[in-house]
């Protein structure tokens, strides 16, 4: 995570020494992105009639799929509403009880702000942050097929990211990024009968992906 953060600030920075690309036109543009999702390790507590056990779970490499609309300025500016659905496989324990089966689940909404920097080739190097509202982070723990599942919505969290753009065409920019997001203390209720809750998870994501977007 750390290691993350250093690499997207670093290349801020650098990037930084650049000049905005004068010569972008204003407008709007949609985008369809996605790729690998790394997930750090579902660690928190499980509660159930005011005792308080252990809930871990170490997770794997999953995947996620999103899309944005957003506006150009035209001085290097950009402001954009995306949604992301992203799913990570992982094996989890509650106290003493381990579940070999589970996964780790959500559908967020990111309002981001980018900056673009610019140059007199295709290629555009961009930075950019954003605010993330989660509509649902979900994980189901599954033994001997009965599964528990357990959801929490609401909650809100950051983003930062760097890329490289790569012009088409007039209309067509594929694009390479970094991204790391985090949110945090999500409380997780239960669903379906479910016993208990789990308390103070935290869902920090390092994402690589690969965009194809559409200039209006």
């Amino acid at each position: 995570m750390k290691t993350s953060v250093i690499l997207i600030s670093s290349l801020a920075i650098g990037l930084g020494l650049s000049t905005p690309a004068m010569g972008e036109e204003a407008g709007w543009y949609a985008r369809a992105h996605g790729g690998l999702s790394g997930l750090s390790d579902a660690d928190g507590n499980f509660t159930f009639e005011g005792e308080q056990q252990p809930a871990t779970g170490k997770t794997d490499t999953g995947g996620f799929a999103g899309i944005a609309g957003g506006y150009s300025f035209g001085n290097g500016w950009r402001t954009e509403l995306a949604w992301e659905y992203r799913r990570n496989d992982f094996t989890g324990s509650i106290g003493s009880i381990d579940y070999p089966t589970a996964d780790f689940a959500s559908s967020i909404m990111y309002l981001n702000s980018v900056y673009a920097f610019g140059g007199n080739s295709k290629w555009t190097p961009y930075v950019g942050a954003g605010i993330a509202w989660a509509q649902e982070v979900d994980i189901d723990f599954e033994r001997d097929g009965v599964e528990q599942s357990y959801s929490s919505s609401g909650n809100s969290g950051l983003q930062v990211f760097a890329g490289l753009e790569y012009t088409l065409s007039p209309r067509w920019v594929v694009s390479g990024e970094l991204r790391y997001g985090n949110v945090s203390s999500l409380d997780l209720e239960p669903e379906s009968g479910a016993p208990g809750m789990i308390n103070d998870i935290d869902y920090q994501h390092t994402s690589l992906q690969l965009g194809l977007s559409y200039q209006f």
